[in-house]
This record gives C-alpha cells, structure tokens and sequence, in this order.
C-alpha cells in the first residue's frame, strides 16, 4: 500500500486519520475553538465558533472520528519545512539549540479532546488520547519523522511519562499569566522500543498493511537498527490474545 493511499485506520470502534474530510476539517476547527478559546480562554473570544492561526497552512490534522462520525480528539502536525509556534510564540521556552528543525522533524500543537470524551476508555484500558499519540506515531512512520516538538503543560507532560512515551523537557517550565505552567517537549519515536508492551501497542493494527518485512521505511542517516530493534520488540506469539497482551502491556 502506498504513502499516499494508507491515511488512517481503524481500532476499537473509532477511525484515526491524517486526511480528513471538509466536514471532518470544520469540527476540529469547532473543536479548538471550544477548547482553546471558551475552556482554556487562550486565544480569541467564547464567542467564536472555530480557531484558526497562521500555524495551519503547510499542517495536517491526526483526528479520531468516532462511530457517528463526531471528531472526539485531534492535534495538529507541522513538518519541518513551515513556520512553527516554536519558532516565534513559544520561542522562549525552549533553550538555543535545544531544537533541531529539519525534514525529519515536526512539531506538535492544538491537541485537543472533546469534554463528552475524556473519561472514555478503550477496552484495553487506554484513553481516546492515546489514539491520538497512535496516530501521529503512524503519520510519522509514513513521513520519516523520528523527533516530535511541542509545548505543553506540566500536566499533560506527566501523563504523557505515565503512558510510557519517550519524552523529556528541553527546559524548566515557565509559568504562564493564567498560571499553566508551560514547558517545550521533545519525543523520540526511535526510544519506543524501551517498552516492549508500548512499542507493540504502537505498531499493531495498521504496520502489517503497508510494507512487507523487508521494506522498512529506513532513517535519516540511512541506519534502520532502530526500526528492527523495535520490530524485536514488538514481535509476539502469533496466537497471542489481547488478554495476553494485556498483562504484558502492564508488566512493560
């Protein structure tokens, strides 16, 4: 299956996909808007119906579109060849050099989740949010990507460590005027193999149908240890059942 033609796929009911539709594309926007300017009170007024910023052009949106065709989460990805908040809002929170801009590089902002899915969880215990790390890991497999910039909160730093993601903050956390304490992040996807359980998580359900073993998408120096350490990893049992996956997702 080519690049262009895989864009999504689909677990537990929901639909996750980077390329979404006008419809889909409207209630992100609607999304953003009721987080970010009516809950957070971030950007804009309570009075507007979508967010929107010089940020998205040359972006792409990873949405989890539920069973009645709702987007319940999203979040925005940048390559590296665009403007990113990084580079001029959130400058200063990130150190000199601490941020390594290239082709093989994103940057990630505007994550959102709808208030009505919050407390959902999948039958394996996870969260909707965790879909949305899933699919920006599938997006960035497709394109290359191996590092993911961000700014975040404290707070969702501490529960992106609690699933296991390989991050680390590029500096302390500044506090922000209405007391978010803020912090520039960085994500390697190449340390995903630390955690044999999380990394098979990330890698089942959609890898199998778009190479053949032999064709790894390789890294930017041309070394793809990485890609079979994390295929070792991720190896299990054929007759493994999501009970055992399960237990060995929470021994990881």
């Amino acid at each position: 299956m080519s690049e262009i033609a895989f864009a999504g796929f689909q677990e537990q009911g929901y639909r996750v996909s980077w390329a979404i539709t006008g419809s889909e594309s409207a209630q992100v926007h609607a999304l953003r808007a009721e987080v970010f300017c009516r809950e957070l009170g971030w950007v804009g007024s309570a009075d507007d119906t979508v967010e929107r910023d010089e940020f998205d052009a040359g972006s792409v949106h990873v949405a989890v579109v539920d069973e009645r065709s709702n987007v319940v989460a999203a979040v925005r990805l940048t390559g590296g060849d665009s403007p990113w908040m990084l580079d001029s809002v959130f400058r200063r929170l990130a150190g000199p050099g601490l941020v390594e801009k290239g082709p093989h590089t994103a940057e990630a902002s505007r994550l959102v989740v709808a208030r009505s899915s919050r407390a959902e969880r999948l039958l394996d215990g996870r969260r909707t949010c965790d879909l949305v790390y899933k699919g920006t890991y599938a997006y960035c497999v497709l394109k290359r990507i191996r590092h993911v910039y961000m700014v975040t909160s404290d707070v969702v730093l501490r529960h992106m460590l609690r699933t296991g993601l390989p991050c680390v903050a590029l500096a302390p956390p500044t506090r922000m005027p209405d007391g978010v304490n803020a912090l520039a992040v960085k994500l390697d996807w190449s340390q995903l193999s630390r955690s044999a359980a999380l990394a098979y998580w990330y890698e089942s359900g959609w890898r199998e149908s778009l190479w053949c073993p032999d064709e790894a998408p390789r890294a930017p120096d041309g070394d793809v240890s990485h890609v079979r350490a994390l295929r070792l990893a991720t190896r299990m049992p054929p007759r493994t059942n999501a009970a055992d996956a399960l237990v060995l997702r929470r021994a990881g």
